[in-house]
């Protein structure tokens, strides 16, 4: 149990990791490719309201700069400079345009070396149908009108998404660095994190354990007190109600000393292969006299020849835990079923019985020790509220696994041998 809050504990702590990584990466690099696009759309901006040019000085154009077309665009407010606009601006940007009028197509590559004319055209040609902002190859270019066409301009980003794309390379390494030495952190300091938790449970195993071990003598010595007395005095129901309470502490301790140790990872012993269709029908068999005693229909569908590897003792008493829980909370009228069929390699073994509603959803709650849903129902049968815990055990023990459903008022219970 506590190895599986371990594991469980790594593998929670991994995941909101992963998630708070992957949800910063994303979030830094969008916040990259953003900037990188808005500071291009306005150097575009720029560039196309000044006519295809940089100014020289970020004030006001130059005053030797003209459109190519002649034509001013149709926008007479001037596009602020982007930011980061210096003197060097002019001269380090890459971009070349291309204005088409009704007869005319103009380009410029003046700014550009590894753009010619017959490319440019081809790249205005190619956005000529796109929205009027976007990326085209590595270019990011803006469509503007002109009252007499449309300036395409192109602003070369190579150098910006590659540093973007490195950024997010190294970025993606680095998170997965980061995380492989943090799961390594967690998974040397998660048993640190468990050893109190493992310290108190184990104690509290090597309590259970010792004092079911220390009642077996006084329960014994009142036990042989109490035949002494019958046999001096003869039964009485003062007797008869000390031998019943013994038997139920002795069942109780037994049964908890059971659980205790298979919490410890002891494996049942004597495993082999056995008939598994064989164990159940003997078993339901034993409970025919109960199904006539308290006048409940009984009825049973065993497929013959089931075999799985286990311990035939507990698998039978797995069969007899579910049997007796069935027909002890089985509503009057109902009828119990049990069934046992194979799906493949698997065998699943059913049983079934009307009941009320549980109080819970959670069904799952059922298995867990000392559960009771209902306090006055549980008193009224003399359920230690262990059986389905035990249960449990058994089929984790053989490396099963067990479950319920509640539907139209009948509870079923269903175990599945691999």
């Amino acid at each position: 149990m506590i190895k599986k809050l371990e594991r469980r504990l790594i593998l929670v702590a991994t995941a909101v990791l992963a998630a708070v990584l992957i949800v910063t990466l994303t979030v830094v690099n969008m916040i990259n490719y953003a900037h990188i696009t808005d500071t291009a759309d306005r150097t575009l901006a720029y560039i196309a309201d000044h006519g295809g040019e940089i100014p020289l000085t970020p004030s006001m154009p130059d005053s030797t700069q003209q459109p190519k077309d002649n034509t001013p665009p149709v926008n007479d407010q001037k596009t602020k400079p982007p930011m980061d606009f210096s003197a060097e601006t002019p001269f380090s940007t890459r971009y070349f345009t291309v204005t088409v009028t009704a007869n005319t197509t103009t380009v410029d590559t003046t700014h550009i070396a590894a753009v010619d004319h017959v490319t440019a055209a081809s790249f205005a040609d190619a956005i000529s149908e796109r929205n009027t902002s976007g990326y085209y190859k590595q270019y990011r270019y803006l469509i503007s009108e002109t009252e007499n066409g449309h300036i395409y301009t192109f602003l070369d980003c190579t150098k910006d998404l590659n540093n973007f794309s490195s950024f997010l390379r190294n970025s993606i390494v680095l998170c997965c660095i980061g995380m492989v030495v943090v799961f390594l952190l967690i998974l040397l300091f998660s048993g640190i994190a468990v050893k109190p938790f493992e310290r108190a449970y184990a104690g509290q195993k090597r309590f259970i354990t010792d004092a079911g071990h220390e009642l077996k003598t006084p329960l014994t010595v009142i036990r042989s007190a109490n035949e002494v007395i019958e046999m001096e005095r003869g039964a009485d129901e003062w007797t008869e109600t000390i031998n019943s309470e013994i038997d139920h502490l002795t069942a109780l301790t037994e049964k908890l000393v059971f659980l205790a140790r298979m919490d410890e990872g002891q494996t049942p012993h004597g495993m082999y292969d056995f008939s598994l269709s064989d164990v159940v029908s003997e078993v339901s068999q034993s409970f025919l006299p109960l199904s006539k005693a308290k006048g409940i229909p009984y009825h049973c569908d065993i497929t013959p020849g089931l075999s799985i590897r286990g311990d035939e003792s507990l698998v039978g008493t797995l069969v007899s835990l579910l049997l007796d829980n069935a027909f002890k909370y089985a509503t009057p009228g109902g009828e119990v079923r049990l069934s046992l069929i194979s799906h493949g390699k698997r065998k699943t073994l059913t049983v079934s019985n009307p009941t009320e509603k549980p109080s819970t959803d959670d069904l799952n709650l059922l298995f867990e020790r000392f559960y009771r849903p209902d306090s006055s129902r549980n008193s009224s049968t003399g359920g230690f509220g262990i059986g389905l815990a035990q249960a449990k055990s058994i089929a984790i023990a053989h490396k099963g696994k067990i479950g319920a459903k509640y539907e139209n008022g009948i509870i079923q219970f269903h175990v599945t041998f691999p």
